[in-house]
């Protein structure tokens, strides 16, 4: 019989799955696309979002994001583990007016279109955000979802294996050789913000 996991992170954890022996796992619920440290500011309401070409997950995980649901979504008929990474805290956050404390981690390939003209909407990289801030937030999500006398319904702690994963320094080419990444991804300043 498998072994059911729940994964949140980065679709590199959830694909983990796809390789290993057939019949050997099977990922119950997964949850990607939305980092620890936007989980505990308001909830977000922009009409710009339709304007974006998502997959049906895609738009399944904005809207979890947005709605600030996502330690209730784990939590709700879950399974025994739970496999996670933090690199979704890489992605760069979106908000509009002067709003930055609620705002929205989008994959950059979204910014032309979520932008568009649209001035009222700025943008910042997660290491621009203040450490001790985004402490607070994983301590909340850690009360929320670890199992306690306050929430029998949590992961027990043994039970969470959380991936320790970062930006490699260059990639395989279809050429067969190894190519330094795209300088936009930032690869020094995101390891050692990850690694904080």
């Amino acid at each position: 019989m498998a072994v059911q996991v729940d994964v949140f992170g980065s679709c590199v954890s959830r694909d983990l799955f796809r390789y290993v022996q057939y019949g050997k796992y099977k990922v119950h619920k997964s949850f990607g696309n939305i980092p620890i440290s936007t989980l505990y500011s308001s909830p977000v309401h922009w009409e710009h979002i339709e304007e974006l070409d998502l997959s049906s997950y895609n738009q399944a995980m904005l809207q979890v994001q947005m709605n600030k649901t996502l330690p209730e979504n784990l939590l709700k008929d879950h399974s025994n583990i739970l496999v996670m990474d933090l690199a979704d805290e890489l992605m760069k956050r979106y908000y509009i007016d002067d709003e930055k404390k609620d705002s929205l981690a989008l994959a950059d390939s979204y910014e032309n279109n979520l932008i568009g003209g649209d001035s009222n909407i700025s943008s910042f990289y997660p290491w621009d955000m203040d450490l001790q801030t985004i402490e607070e937030t994983y301590k909340q999500f850690s009360n929320k979802i670890l199992y306690g006398t306050e929430n029998p319904e949590g992961y027990l702690c043994s039970h969470i294996i959380v991936i320790e994963s970062y930006y490699a320094e260059n990639i395989l080419g279809n050429d067969g050789n190894l190519h330094k990444h795209d300088s936009k991804y930032n690869i020094k300043e995101s390891n050692e913000w990850l690694n904080k």
